[in-house]
């Protein structure tokens, strides 16, 4: 694996994922527990063999268990076996449209909020339509420079 970028947990699992910009794959990983003898150790690689090929920089679990990941020009959405289950977005600057989205979260209310290339942040329900989008380039506030994280 090269390049980790991205890093989440699964609060239910206690799976620490990471994404893993050069290698195109994301990593699941045994989390930290008073039982956990092999901390860290790789379960499971999600990525070329399954089909799914991602551009890994972003990555976060919503309150069901499914992971968020910033791929491509898109938002891919996986299950908690770590299938996908849909994708969203597509290469622009319009609403619901992305230039490398960097970094992915998730909030209270499983609100998917991505911040990219176009110096924006755009919030999105856990289905992936789009709600809302603020900022833009500038030195000002509530602009960014560009957002990365």
């Amino acid at each position: 694996m090269q390049y980790p970028w991205g890093i989440a947990v699964n609060k239910t699992s206690g799976h620490i994922i990471v994404a893993n910009y050069e290698s195109n794959v994301i990593s699941i990983h045994t989390g930290y527990t008073n039982n956990t003898k092999e901390f860290g150790a790789v379960i499971k690689l999600v990525g070329d063999n399954d089909g799914i090929v991602f551009y890994g920089l972003g990555v976060a679990v919503n309150s069901r268990g499914d992971l968020i990941v910033s791929s491509t020009h898109q938002i891919d959405i996986l299950n908690s076996d770590y299938q996908l289950i849909k994708s969203f977005g597509s290469y622009g600057n319009q609403n619901g449209q992305f230039n490398f989205p960097y970094s992915i979260c998730v909030d209270a209310l499983d609100n998917i909020l991505v911040v990219d290339d176009n110096q924006r942040v755009q919030v999105f329900d856990r289905e992936g339509n789009w709600r809302a989008t603020f900022g833009k380039e500038g030195n000002e506030d509530g602009c960014f420079q560009p957002p990365c994280g």
